[in-house]
C-alpha cells in the first residue's frame, strides 16, 4: 500500500490544555516524515492558535482550523466557508438587537467584544500573532461565536431563519456558533487532495466523526459513542495515553510503509 497521511486532532488529543506538543510526540512526527508519511493537523481553533502548539519545523505541514473552514498549507491560508457582506450585515443587526457579545473569526485576524476578563479572552491569541479589529476591518469571516446575548435562543432562531448553520456548546456558559454552512474537517481534507482511505486518523471528539468515518484506519482517544462505529482501535485516555498514541503510530507506519 502507498504511504499514508497521518491526521491528528490537536485539541485534547496530542496537545493538552493549550500546551505545546511534547518532545516525544515531535520525535514521532519526525519518524513518520522520515518514513515518507505526510502529517495533517486539525483543530476547532484558528490556525494562529495551532502554530504555537507545534515546533516551527512542522509549521509548513497541512493544517485545518475552525472545524474545517480554514486550511493552511505551506504557509498559505485558504478559506472554504465565508459569509457575504450582506449576510454579515443581517447577522450584525440581529446581534445588536439582542445585545450580543461575540467573537468573529476570519482567516487570521478576529473581532472580539467580550473584554479581558471573559473566560475565552486568554485563549484568543496566545502568542499575539493576530489583531483584534472591528468587524468592518475583517475580510472573509468564517465563524461567529455568540458568547452572551439577551435572548440566545431567539438569536439562534433568527440565524437559522436566515439560512445559517448553528450549534450550541457548553452547559454552564453556552456558546452559539454560527457558520455560513455546515463544514467539517473531512470536507477540508478533500479540498487538499486527500481521498477516502488515503489516511489514518487519531481523533478525540465529535468534530472528528467524518474524519474517522472515511479513514483507512481510525483510532479514538477515550470513548465517544458516536465515534465507536468508525474506530478500529481505542486508546484509553489515561496517564499512558501519549505512549499509546506513539506506539499506535509506529505500528501504523510499519503497516503502511512499502
Amino acid at each position: 500500500m502507498d504511504l499514508m497521511h497521518f491526521v491528528f486532532n490537536l485539541d485534547q488529543a496530542i496537545s493538552y490544555d493549550n500546551q505545546p506538543v511534547s518532545m516525544n510526540l515531535q520525535y514521532m512526527f519526525d519518524f513518520l516524515k522520515d518514513n515518507g508519511h505526510q502529517l495533517i493537523f486539525t483543530s476547532t481553533e484558528a490556525v494562529r492558535n495551532m502554530l504555537p502548539k507545534l515546533d516551527r519545523r512542522f509549521h509548513n505541514e497541512a493544517m485545518i482550523g475552525l472545524d474545517g473552514a480554514v486550511i493552511c498549507k505551506n504557509g498559505e491560508l485558504t478559506q472554504l466557508s465565508t459569509f457575504s457582506s450582506t449576510e454579515i450585515d443581517e447577522l450584525q443587526q440581529a446581534m445588536q438587537k439582542y445585545d450580543a457579545t461575540f467573537l468573529m473569526e476570519a482567516d487570521w485576524d478576529y473581532s472580539y467584544t467580550g473584554g479581558q476578563f471573559h473566560d475565552i479572552a486568554q485563549t484568543l491569541d496566545r502568542s499575539l500573532l493576530a489583531q483584534n479589529v472591528k468587524p468592518t476591518h475583517l475580510n472573509n469571516i468564517s465563524r461567529i461565536c455568540i458568547l452572551a446575548a439577551d435572548g440566545m435562543d431567539a438569536l439562534q432562531r433568527e440565524a437559522e431563519a436566515l439560512g445559517f448553520y448553528t450549534k450550541v456548546t457548553g452547559e454552564h456558559a453556552p456558546t452559539l456558533t454560527i457558520t455560513p454552512k455546515k463544514v467539517n474537517k473531512w470536507h477540508a481534507l478533500q479540498q487538499i487532495g486527500i481521498a477516502e482511505n488515503e489516511y489514518v486518523a487519531i481523533g478525540s471528539d465529535l468534530t472528528d466523526l467524518a474524519v474517522l468515518e472515511h479513514a483507512e484506519y481510525a483510532s479514538m482517544i477515550g470513548y465517544i459513542l458516536e465515534l465507536a462505529d468508525y474506530a478500529e482501535s481505542r486508546l484509553p485516555n489515561d496517564e499512558k495515553v501519549e505512549k499509546r498514541i506513539i506506539d499506535k503510530c509506529y505500528e501504523l507506519s510499519k503497516k503502511y510503509t512499502v
